[in-house]
């Protein structure tokens, strides 16, 4: 019997783990130091591209199936993604506002509070969705979907991918994934990519992992 086949719960972790960092980030910072704001917007960034291309796959693969085979089945997912990308495009240009260098210290402090509070406010609504997603969308899918359309639907999403986007996506997913989601993540890699993909998706892994993580890691993708 295969193992079902988790389009959601991978990806999630990562997600889960760089908001939730994010936030204590954003707690912490001085919002009158340019480097530290800079460095804060680059996240802020990076992290609005990963969920803007997270939706974007979701609605491109894995919806349609939901759709075709449940009347309305996406309709709530979509109007959630609209929320998201929405409050997305109103925190970046919130913080490049507060980033402006007329802004007086003291008032960048108030508008960093406000950016904190949003931000929370956001990842609230976003483990929320997720959390539908996990609990409702895909037991849905295992329920209306054979095991070959859903590993078809995810190598799909591996596959439209850019290097570069790849190399994200594992950066993100894997320091939040028990080793053997490490293992399994890896292991359809080197199924599905080519041999030098493969190689550099362990680099990383070895990598991100400790030394004992990454021994066991090698251990259950039987690899020397």
């Amino acid at each position: 019997m295969n193992n079902p086949v988790h389009l959601y719960t991978p990806v999630h972790k990562g997600h889960r783990r760089r908001l939730c960092e994010m936030s204590v980030r954003a707690g912490r910072l001085d919002y009158t130091g340019q480097t530290a704001l800079d460095a804060l917007s680059e996240e802020l960034k990076a992290v609005a591209k990963i969920l803007r291309l997270h939706t974007a796959h979701e609605e491109r693969f894995i919806h349609p199936m939901l759709s075709h085979r449940m009347p309305g089945g996406a309709e709530k997912l979509q109007a959630d993604h609209r929320v998201i990308n929405h409050m997305i495009d109103l925190l970046v240009a919130h913080f490049e506002g507060l980033k402006a260098n007329e802004i007086a210290s003291e008032r960048r402090q108030t508008l960093g509070l406000e950016f904190y509070l949003a931000l929370n406010r956001f990842i609230a609504f976003y483990l929320s969705h997720i959390n539908e997603e996990e609990e409702n969308a895909q037991p849905a899918l295992w329920r209306l979907c054979t095991y070959d359309e859903l590993v078809a639907a995810q190598d799909a999403i591996v596959a439209s991918q850019t290097p570069e986007e790849a190399t994200e996506s594992l950066e993100m997913m894997i320091p939040a994934l028990n080793l053997d989601e490490v293992a399994k993540l890896l292991g359809m890699a080197q199924k599905n990519a080519p041999p030098q993909a493969f190689q550099n998706a362990t680099t990383l892994a070895q990598r991100l992992l400790s030394a004992e993580e990454w021994m066991a890691v090698k251990a259950l993708l039987g690899i020397a």
